[in-house]
């Protein structure tokens, strides 16, 4: 009796072992990004978001049940494009004109298997739309990308006053001053596993 409870034992060791971990966002190995396009040619302008947080549950059982329970908010202040004198122009003249003064949204549908196109409900300046993005789901790994067109979020207002701002600097080789209303979102994000020793 002793030998098979011991053998029960063993074989129930490691399984109480992973219902002690779970599956966290590692903010220091991941990314909120967007590349937004200038001059006629249409140039990337990439940048990212500093200040975001997880409004859904902070963790899961797997990577996967992680991204499909993920919910967030954004705080647009803190766009970074690797220039500070861009970045007070893009808060003045672009996020400043927005209605609702963050950016959220959450996870609707996450398809099997470890690339395809996911579905995301965006909350972008007061109107919500889904939006289709890319993604690949690779053990602790998630990327994701896709575009959105900023007009379909009544962002008429806010498209005029960046274009305005930056008129100038929009020129390009043909001497036209061409802004995109065409923004691609991008996700980068490294999911730690973290289990109680």
């Amino acid at each position: 009796m002793l030998k098979y409870l011991s053998l029960i034992i063993l074989l129930a060791g490691p399984l109480a072992y992973s219902d002690e971990c779970h599956f966290e966002l590692d903010k220091n190995h991941s990314q909120v990004g967007f590349i937004a396009y200038k001059f006629t040619e249409k140039t990337g302008v990439p940048g990212k978001f500093t200040k975001y947080k997880q409004t859904g549950p902070t963790t899961a059982k797997s990577a996967r049940e992680y991204v499909e329970a993920t919910q967030f908010e954004i705080d647009p202040n803190s766009v970074d494009t690797a220039n500070p004198g861009r970045d007070e122009t893009i808060r003045r003249h672009f996020f400043k004109l927005l209605k609702v003064k963050k950016i959220s949204g959450k996870v609707i549908s996450l398809p099997k298997g470890d690339k395809g196109t996911m579905k995301l409900q965006l909350r972008l300046n007061g109107t919500e739309k889904p939006v289709d993005l890319s993604y690949t789901l690779s053990g602790e790994k998630f990327s994701a990308k896709g575009d959105i067109d900023i007009l379909e979020f009544d962002m008429l207002g806010p498209f005029e006053g960046i274009h305005k701002a930056c008129k100038d600097l929009h020129k390009g080789k043909d001497g036209v001053s061409k802004t995109w209303s065409t923004v691609t979102l991008t996700v980068d994000a490294k999911l730690k596993k973290v289990c109680k020793k």
